[in-house]
């Protein structure tokens, strides 16, 4: 029965969809000039996997590949926030780095201010710190509770403690390096 019902009030409704004119191609329509089918491939394809070898030439002398160092200019990892609030140790090998520290679902929320950066104990300064919103505003998707910041030019490359004191649950932590 509500097979038969629904039947019938689609076939009443189709005919006025059917009547609905169509909008006029607007510029940034694609209008196809001339319509062509392609015909279905016809026969037995092979399907094995194949491989295919080539002779060297006897004259020229093998070369050996020279290998290459290609290194990373960022890295992050995941935290939790206990050890976030008493200090993780972060490497830096260029002044200037920018570390941003990301919220798990369920952490606490970081304001920029909280993150500290120390040298041996000592505070190193910041350059730039930014917020959540400041970081959206600027057209970045981030997480709320994501907070930025940069290292003063003056710090050099080393090892460093990254340090929010309000940090509670997880934390993803992002360097990136110049």
């Amino acid at each position: 029965m509500h097979i038969v019902t629904l039947a019938v009030l689609v076939a009443a409704a189709f005919p006025a969809f059917a009547a609905q004119p169509l909008l006029p191609a607007g510029s940034n329509d694609q209008i196809p000039t001339r319509l062509a089918t392609v015909p279905a491939p016809v026969g037995t394809f092979e399907r094995q996997p194949m491989s295919f070898a080539s002779k060297l030439d006897p004259n020229e002398a093998l070369s050996t590949p020279t290998p290459q160092l290609v290194e990373s200019l960022e890295y992050w990892r995941t935290v939790e926030g206990v050890d976030l609030a008493r200090g993780i140790d972060i490497g830096i090998s260029a002044p200037g780095a920018l570390m941003r520290v990301s919220p798990a679902r369920g952490a606490a929320r970081l304001q920029p201010a909280s993150l500290k950066l120390a040298r041996n104990g000592q505070e190193a300064p910041l350059q730039s710190i930014a917020g959540d919103a400041a970081l959206q505003a600027a057209g970045m998707g981030v997480d709320p509770g994501t907070a930025v910041v940069k290292m003063d030019a003056g710090n050099g490359a080393g090892q460093y403690q990254l340090q929010a004191a309000e940090a509670r649950g997880r934390y993803l932590v992002h360097v990136f390096e110049p």
